[in-house]
């Protein structure tokens, strides 16, 4: 016998359309041996599933018959109210890495997974239409090195944290120098990613996206990049200088389903304490 859900859905472990099995979040968890609580009763050990498992065990309960050690007992069977979904703890992410090796592509993932997004090239791109400039990668360069002379080497992630609420998951893209890095690292929970990809797949991707201001040969592609590796003072982009204070490295030479996999084991990860 398997006992019935009290709302009347299917019995375990067929019950994907029960509406009180809707607030449960799909597990969060690597698939591991790892369990984590869900329901609990007076004189119960709490009932766990094993990730990603939707088989409950049953209680070890001394105060109520249970049904014999054959069955399968669902959660809600005695009307017991489901719990809230654990949350997990709020991520401020950030993330560095050279040119066309995969940082928008992080982006859009995590805005997909309720993320809000931001760049710190965001403000480049305001000062620069206050001042009629054109936005081209060049005139961002300029306009960062600008912005950085006459307010200091983080001032780019110190505008975008006055407007980066700290109730939400927010994720900053174009992290370009440790003065950026040592701004945001007065968030709590905030993670330097680095997206890392050989040079032959950025050239690759980069001669195939098309955006306006990209290099159109691969010596000019080097020329950009090398430009944009080490500052030659405080006002300028210092990639290496800002990928080595990465607190983790994803990389992203083998397609855009490998770095979804890698980022969904990572945010687990991130999102639960294990790291």
């Amino acid at each position: 016998m398997i006992r019935q859900c009290a709302t009347g859905c299917s019995a375990m472990p067929n019950w994907s359309n029960c509406e009180e099995r809707r607030r449960f979040s799909a597990c969060s968890l690597a698939a591991s041996d790892r369990t984590r609580p869900h329901v609990s009763c007076a004189g119960c050990r709490p009932v766990t599933r094993r990730c990603c498992s939707r088989r409950f065990t049953r209680p070890n309960c001394n105060t109520r018959a249970h049904a014999d050690s054959g069955d399968e007992w669902h959660p809600y069977a005695e009307g017991l109210a489901p719990p809230e979904p654990t949350r997990g703890r709020l991520l401020l992410i950030g993330l560095t890495g050279r040119n066309a090796g995969g940082k928008s592509s992080v982006v859009r993932w995590l805005e997909a997974h309720g993320f809000e997004s931001s760049s710190c090239s965001d403000s480049i791109r305001h000062w620069l239409t206050e001042q009629g400039i054109e936005i081209t990668r060049d005139s961002l360069i300029d306009g960062g090195r600008t912005l950085r002379a006459e307010g200091g080497p983080g001032i780019l992630a110190e505008m975008l944290l006055e407007r980066i609420p700290e109730g939400s998951d927010h994720v900053i893209d174009s992290i370009r120098t440790p003065a950026e890095v040592a701004a945001l690292q007065t968030r709590a929970n905030f993670w330097l990613i680095e997206v890392r990809a050989s040079e032959e797949v950025r050239w690759e991707r980069l001669s195939a996206r098309g955006r306006a201001g990209d290099a159109e040969t691969f010596e000019q592609f080097r020329a950009q990049e090398a430009a944009e590796l080490e500052a030659e003072d405080e006002s300028g982009q210092a990639l290496v200088a800002t990928a080595a204070l990465a607190d983790i490295v994803v990389h992203n030479d083998a397609g855009l389903d490998e770095l979804e996999n890698e980022m969904q084991a990572l945010l687990n990860s991130l999102r639960y304490g294990h790291m």
